[in-house]
């Protein structure tokens, strides 16, 4: 598949539906009954074919691992100061010059 975008202005219905045109569908191997993703991301609207099943998590699942990821403080302070250390290191090997 090629890299290049292609843009294409597509007008929204009455009811909330586009077409997406048939060139795109032939292009992409979207048929009838395909399943697609509707994603916003900062603004933009980006479509996906969904491969495969479809995972589905609700805003409170989403939120509860979250919650369960966070970092406490003391681990936070853990990690900041083993990858400030790491930049402090010396080099290995024979030193350069004289």
């Amino acid at each position: 598949m090629s890299n290049c975008v292609r843009q294409t202005m597509l007008v929204v219905s009455t009811r909330g539906r586009i077409t997406l045109p048939a060139a795109t569908r032939m292009r992409l191997g979207i048929g009838a009954g395909d399943r697609l993703t509707f994603e916003e991301r900062g603004g933009v609207i980006v479509l996906s074919r969904v491969r495969g099943e479809e995972e589905c998590y609700t805003d409170a699942q989403i939120a509860e691992w979250t919650r369960a990821d966070r970092l406490d403080d003391q681990e936070r302070k853990r990690i900041l100061r083993s990858l400030r250390g790491a930049g402090r290191r010396e080099p290995r090997g024979r030193p350069r010059g004289g």
